[in-house]
């Protein structure tokens, strides 16, 4: 689902944006208004984990998603005249990948190889500290998320993403080190805040280059 989705909004997201604030709007729709709300109910959900009281849990997850299933039921308006519109099979063509977007996806896949493999290992590193913990430093770490998310948008528009990217992985390499060095539960809420806030400087480099780089005929395949 997200891989079919990620592409279409990414560039929707840049083509309805004037040049100047392409980082900063696609960040306000990726990242800092779908944070709030698990802000708020990250830490709720580790008290009834803490409990023992998972119906309540799922409860509310199931309810979460309905009402969301609802809104996109019959919030959103077909665009497409399908009258008008040819919806005979058409061939795919592929396009050869250029040395902009080899090095670009190299970059990306060396992050995300990084990334994902500590990401899943931050529960089992934290267990001692209990769930609750775990609980409170996700919820505050997304509302810093929704906050560094804006303002590295911001940031990425006005300096550009290379010269932005490599420091900001730099100090990331340093802070997760630093992160894997302490057990002390307030040091850990401090550098795992950095590490996200830090981690959302990369998020728009990729959908604002390339369709700064591409025709708009292409955005969307690349960025897939």
């Amino acid at each position: 689902g997200s891989g079919i989705r990620g592409p279409a909004t990414s560039m929707l997201l840049m083509e309805s944006s004037p040049h100047r604030t392409k980082g900063r709007n696609f960040m306000v729709a990726e990242r800092v208004l779908p944070s709030i709300p698990p802000a708020l109910t990250v830490f709720l959900g580790s008290l009834y984990y803490e409990s023992g009281q998972f119906d309540y849990l799922v409860g509310i997850g199931l309810i979460g998603f309905v009402v969301a299933s609802i809104i996109l039921a019959v919030g959103t308006v077909e665009t497409i005249d399908d009258s008008n519109h040819d919806t005979s099979r058409q061939k795919i063509s592929l396009i050869r990948p250029d040395a902009f977007i080899s090095l670009l996806v190299l970059a990306f896949i060396l992050d995300g190889v990084s990334s994902k493999g500590l990401s899943w290992y931050i529960p089992i590193y934290l267990e001692e500290q209990g769930t609750v913990f775990y609980g409170l430093l996700i919820s505050i770490s997304t509302l810093i998320i929704a906050f560094f998310g804006l303002l590295s948008g911001c940031i990425v528009d006005r300096y550009g993403g290379p010269s932005v990217l490599v420091p900001a992985w730099l100090l990331l390499s340093l802070v997760v080190f630093l992160f894997g060095m302490t057990t002390e539960a307030s040091q850990l809420l401090v550098l795992y805040c950095v590490w996200v806030s830090l981690d959302t400087v990369d998020t728009s480099v990729p959908p604002v280059l390339i369709s700064n780089h591409y025709s708009s005929s292409q955005c969307a395949t690349w960025m897939g």
